[in-house]
């Protein structure tokens, strides 16, 4: 090989591994090499966190969702003073000789501090917006040049994005219950060349953002308890979110269902606690415990401390109402006795409702604990 590059031209090596055990294991590697007529310092880029980005042949593939953080770094240090500067590159596929057209993204600039930071730093990152905003856009190549006075170095990254799972539906029975009911979400036909991981399930009610995880499970049929709805309809919205081997994600989102309030049963679980620090077996949200279940457990917690949350939201509710009415006495005059009265029962409700609470993760605790023991 000695001899035989010609200055001024990239070429393209790669090299093809085969199993000796089982021939139809093979990898591909590749390598672009720029050859060039000048001495220059080696540039070493990569990811800040590796995890982010998986190799795949010679390029680095990467979640759309996720923005991109890059490091560079002078691998023989030279005392030399450097200026950065970062591009970054579009490729589009060339179908007839297998390889990537790499054009300029012209407007870098324009998206400085918004999109792209530390255009001329060491370290880098793309925001996911890039990748949301040109989901058209398969490959891109991320390049850092090292300039001084006397020499010109660089090194690039290209990227793949990672296609997330598609072609799915997930739906939810049945389209009603209570707190105690336990809803099925069966997940179907979702595909993704890396293979699916996992499912995970959310729910909410009024805001999405205010969303809680219910669980996840590599299953694509899932058991949940469903937290209390909101509004005439006692509306919960159910979001699942399918995952691929590389961390890619897709939402689904399911036909919200209604889920009413059995305060009965809220009520009897409360009493029960605060009695005797005990619950009857046959108590639904105990039956429901007692199948030593660690994700139902975690959402009996979610549904139970909604209603202590409620419940508390209206306590304070009717103290502000009530300060809210006593009227503002003149200067010198006496106490009146109601405002005194009408604040000690404000604190007195509060602690009362702290004292459930306490008492509900208790029994939760010792619930486990009793589990652990007999297991």
């Amino acid at each position: 090989m000695a001899n035989s590059l010609v200055a001024n031209r990239t070429y393209q090596f790669m090299v093809n591994m085969t199993h000796r055990a089982n021939p139809y294991l093979q990898a591909s590697g590749y390598l672009l090499v720029k050859v060039e007529n000048a001495r220059s310092q080696k540039v070493a880029v990569g990811c800040v966190i590796a995890t982010m980005c998986s190799r795949k042949g010679e390029f680095q593939y990467i979640n759309p969702n996720t923005e991109l953080a890059l490091f560079s770094s002078l691998v023989n240090q030279t005392g030399l003073q450097n200026n950065i500067t970062w591009n970054v590159y579009l490729g589009m596929m060339n179908s007839s000789s297998d390889t990537q057209n790499w054009s300029l993204f012209t407007e870098m600039d324009d998206y400085r501090d918004i999109w792209f930071f530390g255009a001329n730093r060491s370290h880098f990152t793309a925001t996911n917006e890039l990748f949301l905003t040109y989901r058209n856009i398969k490959f891109w190549r991320f390049e850092v040049v090292y300039m001084s006075m006397t020499e010109k170095s660089s090194s690039a990254l290209h990227f793949e994005i990672n296609q997330p799972p598609k072609s799915g539906i997930c739906s939810i029975t049945p389209s009603n219950g209570t707190i105690t009911t336990k809803f099925t979400v069966i997940c179907k036909n979702w595909t993704d060349q890396d293979g699916i991981k996992d499912y995970s399930f959310y729910a909410w009610t009024t805001h999405v953002e205010q969303r809680v995880i219910l669980g996840s499970t590599i299953s694509s049929v899932f058991e949940l308890l469903l937290p209390v709805g909101s509004g005439n309809a006692s509306l919960v919205n159910v979001i699942v979110q399918i995952r691929d081997q590389l961390n890619s994600v897709t939402e689904a989102n399911i036909s919200a269902v209604s889920v009413v309030l059995t305060r009965t049963n809220i009520d009897s679980f409360i009493k029960a606690i605060k009695i005797s620090s005990t619950v009857p077996s046959k108590h639904p949200l105990v039956e429901i415990l007692s199948k030593n279940n660690s994700v139902l457990t975690g959402q009996v917690i979610t549904t139970v401390s909604q209603v202590l949350n409620e419940m508390n939201t209206e306590i304070i509710r009717l103290g502000i109402q009530n300060i809210a009415s006593i009227f503002v006495s003149p200067l010198g005059s006496r106490e009146i006795p109601m405002v005194s009265f009408l604040y000690r029962l404000y604190v007195h409700e509060e602690s009362v409702h702290l004292k459930i609470f306490i008492a509900f993760m208790e029994y939760i605790y010792l619930q486990s604990v009793h589990t652990t023991i007999e297991r």
